[in-house]
């Protein structure tokens, strides 16, 4: 940029801040000045405000100041769906189901999750007041920040070998953390994972990569093309692979980014089965810079295509299997199919001969009745499964 390019902002700058008829602070003409040039490039690059910016990172490291819990939209205000252990929220008696209503006094109604999630956090040590809803009865609460380390997956065992594993977030230390997992379960007599990536927005692209070298043992996880038109290749490494392990992926809607490059691998390189919703369809990867007033700025500096040499950005990731009914959200009763019988999900999967209930949740459903039923056998290029083991 030359100085008259420097010299154009300026004065344009300068007339606004003088001249206006509403007085507008200078922080924000300029912020928005940023924003207006960032949001011509692409939705994935953008300008993050200080706060903001620590937020971020706080998510990417894997812990933050705030109070522990996941929030997500409701007509009433935002509705707390999840709650961390040993977190503020916890101790304040915040409980799950509970509406937030407003927060320091600003009601929440209408506000995305993550434009209040900002004002939830804070500096260790300082107060949030939040008013609750909890069925007729409103209370107010004021909550003690602290550092919270949400976790990045949970799992529990499913029946017949089977684990399920959700992903929430690829923060630093997630692959690892399946890792042990995985092992843990192997220890037990695991047969068959079935790995949840709904709602997972997707996160280190690293993480993405180690998790995805936990299941192939050899080939092309992801690659990646900048400014330049070089390629960068990311292999498996066969070292510490979970071989033989029928495994399938659930994603949805909101799988997105990195849960892309995850299914992707695992799909193309035969190692997994993909069930559900199409994904998200985020296909570019973002550089982080600090910046020297304490923002930062995230930018696309290339696109990834998976080992097929496909890209998803904009398409997404196509499910083997689609599920039409894939969310996380219980299904009212009414819903439910009965036990035992023949059940189609979108026209495309068949899930017939299950000995046990079908479950609310028809995605992991499906995802069990595709283990039980050998699909992921079927998908094998070399038409049989080892036996599970771990590669030294």
């Amino acid at each position: 940029m030359n100085l008259d390019d420097l010299d154009l902002f300026a004065a344009v700058l300068a007339q606004v801040e003088q001249l206006y008829v509403d007085d507008k602070g200078r922080d924000d003409l300029i912020k928005a000045a940023l924003n207006g040039m960032l949001e011509s490039l692409d939705p994935a690059t953008v300008y993050l405000p200080p706060q903001e910016y620590e937020n971020f990172l706080g998510e990417i490291r894997g812990h933050y100041a705030g109070i522990g819990v996941r929030i997500e939209g409701h007509t009433k205000g935002l509705e707390v769906i999840e709650i961390f252990d040993a977190s503020p929220a916890l101790d304040a008696g915040l409980e799950v189901g509970d509406i937030i209503t407003s927060v320091n006094g600003v009601a929440t109604v209408g506000f995305d999750p993550g434009e209040i999630s900002i004002t939830i956090r804070g500096p260790v040590g300082t107060t949030v007041s939040v008013t609750v809803l909890r069925g007729e009865a409103t209370e107010e609460l004021e909550i003690l920040r602290a550092l919270v380390h949400p976790p990045a997956l949970e799992s529990r065992w499913l029946d017949k070998g089977v684990a399920w594993i959700q992903v929430f977030e690829f923060q630093e230390g997630a692959a690892e953390e399946l890792n042990r997992t995985l092992k843990t379960y192997q220890r037990q007599g695991l047969q068959g994972l079935v790995l949840d990536l709904r709602g997972n927005p997707g996160g280190s692209l690293e993480e993405a990569i180690s998790m995805a070298d936990l299941f192939v043992a050899d080939g092309i996880l992801v690659s990646t093309k900048g400014r330049d038109g070089r390629e960068a290749v990311e292999r498996a490494n066969r070292r510490g692979t979970f071989r033989g392990l029928p495994t399938v992926v659930i994603v949805d809607e909101m799988s997105a980014s990195a849960s892309e490059i995850l299914a992707g691998a695992l799909r193309d390189n035969h190692a997994g089965t993909v069930v559900g919703a199409t994904s998200f369809g985020k296909g570019t990867v973002q550089q982080i810079f600090s910046l020297p007033n304490g923002g930062g700025l995230k930018l696309t500096v290339a696109r990834y295509f998976l080992p097929s040499g496909s890209t998803i950005d904009q398409v997404g990731i196509s499910p083997d299997f689609p599920i039409a009914v894939c969310a996380l959200d219980t299904l009212p009763a009414s819903t439910q199919p009965d036990a035992g019988m023949d059940f189609v999900a979108s026209g495309t999967i068949l899930l017939a001969d299950i000995e046990k209930p079908l479950l609310e949740d028809l995605c992991l459903n499906g995802a069990r009745g595709i283990l039980e039923l050998g699909f992921p056998n079927e998908l094998d290029p070399t038409g049989k499964r080892t036996k599970l083991e771990e590669t030294p």
